[in-house]
């Protein structure tokens, strides 16, 4: 295990990517027996996105993982939809992983709106141990 610079993180030198496409949603057994693969592999770091092409991954990973969910890394990327606001979505993606924080954050900046400043408060207050932010337009 290696530790993410100095956040003391500690992951696999391999991560799971759980980035679906809408076609394979149903084959949640196959999912699963993958997930348990990985992690009887050694991959201890599981990057998940969730409302990609509209899969819904949070909690199907959420269940997958629940047997070892204290002893894995979750990566989430945080995007309110659906009606949730941001801390809304937050909250049930903490539900989804049956948590009460989330290792790595990262919300994609898209303009000059400031939700990073949210997601820095959930970190002090321990809710998020590492944030990231991609941002894709400078304007």
């Amino acid at each position: 295990m290696d530790e993410i610079g100095t956040t003391g993180i500690k992951v696999s030198k391999f991560g799971f990517g759980s980035h679906m496409r809408k076609d394979i949603v149903p084959f949640e057994k196959d999912r699963e027996w993958m997930v348990r693969e990985a992690w009887d592999l050694g991959v201890r770091l599981f990057d998940v996105y969730d409302h990609e092409q509209t899969c819904y991954q949070y909690e199907p990973m959420g269940r997958h993982l629940k047997p070892v969910i204290n002893d894995v890394v979750i990566s989430i990327s945080l995007l309110p939809y659906d009606g949730r606001n941001f801390e809304q979505e937050f909250e049930r993606d903490l539900k989804a992983f049956g948590r009460d924080y989330l290792d790595m954050v990262r919300c994609h900046i898209y303009s000059t709106d400031k939700r990073w400043d949210q997601l820095f408060k959930w970190k002090e207050q321990g809710r998020i141990r590492a944030v990231g932010i991609p941002i894709h337009n400078l304007k």
